[in-house]
């Protein structure tokens, strides 16, 4: 029964955190997130075969380069790499899903000030992905895609 509690007060605290994670994302770049928002609304089937893409690319490259240098020697060189990469994936991971959350808050309430709908769409899009099977593998898998595609399509227009 206390194990029970425990993992219950764990589990709401880390969606807690979540939330506020996105939240924080929406605040300090709200620009940027702006700008991937409107990517994203604009074409989401290029920015999810984007992001799946890089996704699949990167994950293999990250599984490929740590298992090179768990081998010891030279090549524990390659944690770099692998650690810059998943450093990649996490930045663009956090801008896009802040991006999706935020969508999500505008239109489900409209009227409600930025702060709330951030909030809002970042606690309804987290508690859609802990939605056993539909969420792990279906809700969780397109917003990680269409995020990742929104930011990466987003980088290249900005270099332009």
């Amino acid at each position: 029964m206390n194990e029970t509690l425990t993992g219950l007060i764990i589990v709401s605290l880390s969606l807690a955190s979540l939330v506020a994670y996105l939240t924080v994302w929406r605040a300090l770049f709200a620009e940027r997130v702006t700008a991937l928002q409107t990517v994203a609304a604009a074409t989401p089937l290029r920015a999810f075969v984007v992001g799946l893409v890089n996704l699949v690319f990167f994950g293999v490259l990250v599984v490929a380069l740590s298992a090179i240098a768990g081998r010891g020697g030279a090549a524990a060189l390659l944690w770099l790499p692998a650690l810059i990469a998943v450093v990649c994936l996490a930045v663009a991971l956090g801008f896009g899903l802040s991006a999706f959350a935020q969508t999500l808050g505008e239109r489900l309430l409209p009227t409600a000030s930025p702060l709330r709908q951030s909030m809002s769409g970042a606690a309804l899009l987290i508690i859609g992905a802990v939605f056993p099977v539909a969420g792990w593998f279906v809700l969780l898998p397109y917003v990680a895609c269409v995020g990742v595609g929104a930011f990466v399509m987003g980088m290249a227009r900005a270099r332009q």
